[in-house]
């Protein structure tokens, strides 16, 4: 039997539509993505920077410079406030895990890891 939002809301509340929503919302997911990443014993997140990841995953596998990105920055300064750019770079680092298993790659813009995804299997 397939109910309506609207009935959901009227008999179920809020939690109910959130549920029947839920597996439209992860099935739309074009690239898995992930906010961590284990390296034996240790993790590293999204925000760590680079000397962490190094330190706790070690050199990896291939290194790239896929670009740069404009970065601005807007500085109080007392009353007034100003903006700087610069641009940084955009790097990919991979980690192969493995056979059978997805490798990693890590996008760091600056010195900071901004996103973590799956590639394909080796």
């Amino acid at each position: 039997m397939k109910k309506s939002v609207v009935s959901l809301l009227r008999h179920g509340g809020a939690l109910a539509v959130a549920l029947w929503l839920l597996p439209a919302g992860m099935a739309s997911a074009s690239e898995p993505t992930s906010g961590s990443m284990r390296c034996g014993t240790h993790l590293v997140y999204v925000g760590d920077p680079k000397y962490e990841v190094l330190n706790r995953c070690g050199e990896p596998d291939s290194a790239s410079l896929v670009g740069e990105r404009l970065q601005r920055l807007a500085v109080p300064y007392g009353p007034l406030r100003y903006s700087t750019e610069s641009l940084v770079p955009v790097e990919e680092w991979i980690y192969e895990r493995g056979y059978g298993r997805f490798i990693r790659i890590l996008t760091f813009e600056g010195d900071t890891l901004e996103r973590i995804r799956l590639g394909p299997r080796k």
